[in-house]
């Protein structure tokens, strides 16, 4: 389902909310005129995501990529402020995408030889069930 849009000679331009495969070439206007189908350019929408949505995203594709996203977009951020303040923005550079990298890295593999609340949970479960097993 698309908005089409006709055109009347008298009232203008109307917009019909149509299926694609639907749209007569003319069709009648509410005064009992014929209004023509007019050919007009796509709605754009974009989504403004902030650098922690795209690294996010960019998780998926190695710490390399995600550590690139972030950079990247912090240069940007600085360099947007920059625009308001005389301080300017480092460049992106390939040592310090590296660097963002390694830190990610580290971050990733203490966070996954760290245990979880829930493996936590378990395992205090698990040895409560041994004590009341175990006679005294």
């Amino acid at each position: 389902m698309s908005i089409q849009v006709y055109e009347c000679a008298d009232h203008g331009r109307d917009e019909v909310f149509l299926r694609s495969s639907d749209v007569p070439p003319t069709r009648e206007c509410p005064c009992g005129k014929i209004a023509v189908h007019v050919i007009s350019a796509p709605a754009r929408i974009h989504i403004d995501r902030d650098w922690n949505e795209k690294a996010n995203e960019a998780q998926g594709h190695g710490v390399y990529n995600q550590a690139k996203a972030q950079i990247t977009n912090m240069y940007n951020e600085t360099r947007d402020r920059e625009e308001r303040h005389d301080t300017p923005a480092p460049k992106v550079t390939e040592e310090a995408i590296q660097a963002a990298a390694v830190g990610l890295d580290k971050e990733q593999r203490t966070r996954a030889t760290r245990p979880t609340p829930q493996q936590k949970q378990v395992a205090f479960a698990r040895k409560q069930e041994k004590k009341l097993k175990t006679p005294v």
